[in-house]
């Protein structure tokens, strides 16, 4: 046992001194009594006199893996027990094992795992309130893992206050791994819940920096339980961020977000994320912004068998192209929302579709086995359009089966007093006038005016080949040069 005679190390273990070297000890604690134990860094060991003599009297660690067990560390909480732990690992990482400590705990400050490669081991058992402070993973602090017990780290998932989570309390990030100035790697967590039911409006669960190769199973996080008022309460479950290079080879395995205004977050370039399985939850559809999936610029996601719940929009695509996301969307006022920006993405909702926006290029957006219901889209376009021509303007349409059920014109570069024509499915006015040869453009005074064109015929439209057109043709011509831009809208049906 240790004695009071032998008071002088920095820390403890379990009420042992720890020593960082043989020398240390032996200038130290030159006579020490017989039983008098220490633990020595140098050699991963705990030491204990006897017969005059230092002996080994129990490994906790070898060089390069280390493991230590927190709750035999001297602290007043777990957040000082684990920092504790924490120094006693070697700079290469190792183990923190704090399954031993249960019931409810604390976090006063700011938690920050410095360590590389470090496994920190935490317990179902245990409620932490973390207060306003945060965990912190430094940038290019590479292969840290945050493994929970029990699944999703909560036994009561979806409580107000589920036993086994950590409740943040602040304004910021309950979690924040790396900056933009370098990439940080091989980010985990399992089996952790977080609850944000007491934290600010715009507080976020996981925020990744400039981040690559992180993995997330069974994360539980849990936004505001009505704790603000839409759309003041902006939780978001996870936000990565690519500033720096980019963020990406991001995996979500069975994970729960829920209550939140925004699920998952890409922004300044998130690339390779998959996300299997789980489910993200809003508060409301009615709330504005709300969305189960953002990438605002990205590439290559995919998504499988994930359930998109009670958002304006289930997912929303900005600047993001070559993605495919095949999720469950219900109670969501659409399904999916693609931007101007959006290009070739492949969106398959599997509960039917409540409706999409598609005001991109080549994307295709549908339902289940003819379970979805067909939304209007942009087809195709033209810019600049020549009111002062005659001749047949092709707009290339991004279907070979379709009903065009809207057509657009704005942006008239003089007013249109004169020009008049319509819309065919063949050129030299062939083929359906899909608006008729009468059509006037008068209406188009300014640039800013918009026309709908009156629609002549809604019929599907069927054609073979590569290249798909319909045709603006006008039967009279403005007569001075003139432009504007015309938008071809409707249904996809193949």
């Amino acid at each position: 046992m240790t004695t009071s005679l032998y008071t002088g190390a920095a820390r403890y273990v379990d009420g042992i001194p720890v020593v960082p070297s043989t020398a240390a000890r032996n200038a130290r604690y030159p006579t020490p009594p017989a039983g008098f134990r220490v633990h020595n860094l140098e050699t991963r060991a705990l030491e204990i006199y006897e017969s005059g003599a230092w002996v080994t009297a129990d490994s906790f660690g070898s060089a390069g893996a280390a493991y230590v067990d927190a709750s035999r560390m001297t602290g007043a909480n777990w957040g000082a027990k684990v920092s504790a732990a924490l120094d006693v690992l070697p700079a290469t990482g190792g183990i923190v094992d704090a399954h031993g400590i249960t019931g409810s705990e604390a976090l006063t400050g700011t938690l920050t795992l410095d360590v590389p490669y470090l496994t920190l081991l935490v317990s179902s058992a245990m409620t932490l309130s973390m207060s306003t402070f945060g965990i912190v993973v430094p940038v290019a602090t590479h292969g840290v893992r945050l493994l929970g017990q029990g699944f999703l780290g909560a036994r009561t998932q979806n409580g107000a206050y589920p036993e086994g989570a950590w409740s943040y309390a602040g304004t910021g990030n309950a979690i924040t791994v790396g900056d933009s100035s370098a990439a940080t790697k091989g980010f985990a967590m399992e089996d952790i819940g977080i609850w944000l039911g007491a934290a600010g409006d715009a507080a976020v669960g996981v925020d990744l920096n400039y981040c690559h190769y992180a993995d997330f199973v069974r994360l539980l996080v849990l936004g505001k339980l009505g704790g603000g008022t839409p759309p003041d309460s902006r939780n978001i479950g996870v936000s990565i961020d690519g500033t720096g290079s980019f963020s990406g080879w991001i995996g979500f395995r069975h994970c729960i977000l829920n209550r939140c205004y925004q699920g998952i977050v890409g922004t300044n370039v998130v690339n390779a994320v998959t996300i299997l399985g789980g489910a993200i939850g809003g508060r409301s559809a009615s709330i504005v912004g709300s969305a189960g999936i953002v990438i605002t610029s990205g590439a290559n996601w995919s998504s499988q068998n994930v359930d998109i719940d009670q958002f304006e929009h289930g997912v929303h695509l900005d600047a993001a192209y070559h993605n495919t996301l095949l999720f469950r969307g219900e109670n969501n006022t659409l399904d999916a929302y693609l931007t101007t920006n959006a290009y070739e993405n492949d969106i398959l909702c599997t509960h039917g579709l409540s409706g999409f926006t598609d005001l991109g290029r080549n994307n295709y957006v549908r339902g289940e086995a003819g379970k979805g219901k067909p939304a209007e889209e942009l087809l195709g376009l033209q810019i600049n359009a020549n009111m002062n021509s005659t001749a047949d303007q092709p707009i290339r349409v991004k279907s070979n089966n379709f009903r065009v059920t809207r057509v657009m014109v704005t942006n008239a570069s003089i007013s249109l007093t004169t020009a008049a024509g319509g819309v065919y499915t063949a050129a030299s006015k062939g083929g359906t006038a899909i608006v008729a040869a009468g059509q006037v453009y008068s209406a188009l005074t300014a640039a800013a005016k918009v026309l709908d064109l009156t629609i002549a015929s809604s019929d599907r439209v069927t054609t073979a080949g590569a290249t798909v057109n319909v045709y603006l043709s006008l039967t009279t011509a403005q007569g001075v040069a003139a432009t504007a831009d015309v938008y071809v809208y409707g249904v996809r049906l193949d």
